[in-house]
This record gives C-alpha cells, sequence and structure tokens, in this order.
C-alpha cells in the first residue's frame, strides 16, 4: 500500500517554519523536501521516516542549517495521518536547547507557492 499522500506541504504558521516532502521510498524509510524558516534561504532537505505501527504513529527526521528536527504524526482511528504533526526542533548552535511546534498539511491551493519566487509573508520576490 502507497502512502504518497505523506507527500505534501506542511505549515507551522505563526511559528514560522514551512516544509515540504517531495519524494519518498517507504522500503528504505528516506525522503527528499525542501524546508525553509522565515526571512531564510530554502533548503534541500534529506532525512528519514517509520511508520511506527505498534506505537501508532509515523516518525520523521531532518536536519537543516541550524536545527535538528523530529517530527511524529498520531494514527487517527488506526489509520496512518499526516494532516498534524507534532515536532521537536533542537538548535545546533545550542542557543535553543528544544522547542515544540506543530506543523499542519497545507490544504489550500497555493502551498507550493511559499517555496521559490514568492515567500509566505507576503514580502514579494526572495
Amino acid at each position: 500500500m502507497s502512502h504518497s499522500e505523506m507527500k505534501a506541504t506542511y505549515n507551522s504558521y505563526p511559528d514560522r517554519y514551512v516544509f515540504k516532502v517531495e519524494s519518498m521510498d517507504e522500503s528504505s524509510g528516506k525522503f527528499s523536501g525542501i524546508f525553509q524558516e522565515h526571512s531564510c534561504n530554502v533548503e534541500l532537505v534529506t532525512g528519514w521516516f517509520n511508520f511506527n505501527d505498534a506505537a501508532k504513529c509515523t516518525d520523521l527526521k531532518f536536519s537543516s542549517n541550524t536545527d535538528s528536527w523530529s517530527l511524529k504524526a498520531r494514527y487517527e482511528s488506526g489509520e496512518r495521518y499526516f494532516e498534524e504533526w507534532s515536532a521537536i526542533r533542537t538548535s545546533k548552535s545550542g542557543s535553543i536547547d528544544t522547542e515544540n511546534i506543530k506543523f499542519y498539511m497545507d490544504m489550500s491551493d497555493h502551498g507550493t507557492s511559499w517555496f521559490g519566487d514568492t515567500d509566505w509573508w507576503g514580502k514579494g520576490h526572495m
């Protein structure tokens, strides 16, 4: 069974982060995508995911230039569910040890326009 619905754009507004899962390989548990922090450049990211059926959640991990990210999406009614993720951000510099953040699947038609030539803070071209 494919779970390509995990390939989507997720945002944490107003917490100022957005990421997109662009590709995923279920057999290896690897994914790649893009990530952006407010007022920063878009980053290409790669990481790992695991459908943890025993714990009834999906785990996803990746690193940005400044932080390590660990996300968890709880199953809903026994099914894999990707619309809401709980994230723990750990600063690589030690300036902020950890921070709990929520990410939500972008259900609009505009999700991918946040990357590239239009940012999602309304500042125009990047």
